[in-house]
């Protein structure tokens, strides 16, 4: 995963700021403006990741799923 810090110094900036995020939020496919929208009352709660699924062995004769 990749970031990059913003720090926002000036007070004028974080309207601006925090509508193109908001922005960006909305666009993404995955919902993520209910992790970080600004007016919630709590602090939401992160969902978990399961491990990656690993194939325990393959059969090189296989041609579909089932």
């Amino acid at each position: 995963m990749s970031f990059k810090l913003v720090v926002l110094v000036y007070s004028d900036t974080w309207e601006l700021f925090l509508f193109i995020i908001k922005i960006i939020a909305f666009a993404s496919k995955r919902d993520i403006w209910k992790f970080i929208n600004p007016s919630l009352d709590a602090e939401p709660t992160l969902l978990t990741l399961i491990d990656p699924l690993i194939a325990t062995s393959v059969v090189a004769k296989k041609t579909t799923l089932v």
